[in-house]
């Protein structure tokens, strides 16, 4: 891990490769195996409110890590004219295909695509975002119609109110060792008319899909507040954005993706 990194014998503060290297260039020192270990490793979460909500901040900066880490190894595949950008914070998309890369007749014809901006997601978990959702305050289920729900994921996760949004969502596969690449309309369309939504006591809301489970469904979408962050979360927790994903591509249940090797 990059931490690890920094303490390597002999180095100061102003010295440290890492404290004075770009993104690129501590990805390039990384073995891919310490990056697979950071991908698969949270934070014990101690007790106590105090602690616990530690513990929740550094596994967000974990997390933020990861995800950076993420976008540059794909840049570096599929748009090295970007390698050196700027790390994109905003609720926008996260990457973008070099529009001559020879992937991007392969995803025209299999995926239906124009547009190569990618948002790019990996690990057990999927955030859609985190922070205020008005649509969904205080929202009751008989409401949430299809243009309603439409108008929720389009704008959290195709991010269609930025000045960049997504066309292409891409999960990055660990166990296969691939890219995995989907239209991001037709990821929002699936929701949009496969999902069943029910509300909890609590008020949360959870999401459920038709899947090869015993019981022939499970739940996958969640939407709660996050008081260790004092925002709301809406995405696929619990290990279930990696199972999302693997309903994605079922056969039975599943829409058009494509794959791409790791070539990093």
């Amino acid at each position: 891990m990059p931490g690890s990194v920094c303490k390597q014998s002999g180095y100061t503060k102003t010295t440290c490769p890492i404290k004075n290297s770009s993104a690129a260039q501590i990805i390039e020192t990384l073995p891919k195996s310490s990056i697979v270990d950071m991908e698969n490793t949270s934070l014990n979460i101690l007790t106590g409110n105090d602690k616990r909500k530690e513990s929740c901040k550094k596994i967000g900066g974990e997390k933020k890590k990861i995800g950076h880490i993420r976008e540059q190894e794909f840049t570096k595949q599929y748009n090295l004219n970007e390698l050196n950008n700027p790390i994109e914070y905003g609720a926008k998309s996260d990457t973008t295909i070099d529009k001559n890369h020879p992937i991007c007749e392969n995803l025209k014809n299999k995926l239906k695509i124009n547009g190569f901006n990618v948002s790019n997601k990996s690990g057990s978990n999927i955030q859609f975002t985190l922070g205020q959702i008005p649509e969904l305050e205080n929202i009751e289920i008989s409401d949430l119609t299809k243009p309603k729900l439409y108008e929720i994921f389009n704008k959290y996760l195709k991010k269609s109110n930025s000045d960049k949004p997504a066309d292409i969502l891409v999960y990055k596969h660990l166990d296969k060792k691939k890219w995995i690449f989907f239209n991001i309309n037709d990821i929002v369309n699936y929701i949009v008319n496969n999902c069943i939504f029910r509300k909890l006591e609590t008020g949360r809301i959870k999401g459920d899909f038709n899947d090869n489970s015993k019981k022939g469904f499970s739940q996958y979408i969640t939407y709660e507040y996050r008081n260790t962050h004092k925002s709301y979360f809406l995405g696929l927790n619990g290990g279930k954005g990696k199972k999302f994903i693997e309903l994605l591509m079922d056969e039975t249940y599943g829409i058009n993706y494509y794959c791409d090797v790791f070539d990093y």
